[in-house]
């Protein structure tokens, strides 16, 4: 799990707020983010591990309540805000709905149609 901000940097802002907040964090400390889907879907995936924990964590009495509910907003904000990092890749690059089969070193076991031993 990760360390959260300060609370009282958080409790201020609204949840949206909160995850433009995060948005802004993690453009400051990865700078611009242009994954391929099938890269972001690790990346969705991890954060899902982080909140799957965070519940584990508070089922078997291994965080206060307080805790519990901090740390899962918090995952909870990270997820939303890489799920919104990922829609803007989207628009700003070439993975995109309208061309699901890639070739770019990011999407292992893609090929595009009608190339030798497609993947299906």
């Amino acid at each position: 799990m990760a360390i959260t901000p300060s609370r009282i940097d958080l409790d201020a802002l609204s949840p949206m707020s909160w995850v433009l907040e995060e948005r802004r964090r993690q453009t400051e400390a990865r700078g611009e983010q242009n994954h391929s889907p099938y890269k972001w879907m690790m990346v969705l995936s991890e954060e899902m591990g982080e909140i799957a924990k965070v519940i584990e964590y508070g089922h078997e009495g291994k965080l206060s309540h307080a805790e519990y509910l901090r740390e899962l907003e918090y995952e909870l904000i990270q997820t939303a805000a890489v799920a919104v990092a990922f829609v803007e890749a989207i628009r700003r690059n070439k993975h995109t709905a309208s061309d699901p089969t890639c070739t770019c070193a990011d999407c292992p076991g893609v090929t595009a149609p009608g190339q030798e031993g497609a993947a299906v």
